[in-house]
């Protein structure tokens, strides 16, 4: 664990707080409609593009030293993103409990359903939107 992880941990529990369990990313701001009601305003031309993986990564992996559990991960539309099922097996790979996806569920392909399938990770939720 890191030093800054160590302190805010200490930090928060001197104060009487909880530390999150829960984190929600924004993973791109990318997608492949453009709903009037879209509070994020995605789209492609309106796109505010992905963040980058490497960045992600540490994140989560920072998260997870502050003893959170689950991540979802959301956009935009999260299926844009080219890194999304990394980053899915990433914060597997990291011990996190619940991965949840938030998708409009218009991307989803053979080989997608297949990887996630081969994962097999009961705490994996996928949440289809259906008010696009």
């Amino acid at each position: 664990m890191s030093v800054a992880a160590q302190a805010a941990l200490r930090a928060l529990r001197e104060a009487g707080l909880h530390t999150p369990r829960i984190i929600t990313m924004a993973i791109t701001g990318a997608c492949n409609l453009t709903c009037e009601h879209c509070l994020v305003e995605a789209g492609e031309e309106r796109s505010a593009g992905h963040v980058p993986e490497r960045t992600l990564r540490r994140l989560l992996t920072e998260f997870v030293e502050l003893e959170g559990e689950a991540v979802c991960l959301t956009g935009g539309e999260p299926l844009c993103h080219p890194g999304w099922l990394r980053l899915l097996q990433f914060a597997r790979s990291l011990g996190m409990e619940t991965v949840a996806i938030q998708t409009n569920g218009l991307l989803w392909t053979a080989d997608d359903v297949t990887a996630l399938r081969e994962l097999d990770f009961p705490g994996l939720t996928l949440q289809i939107s259906l008010d696009g």
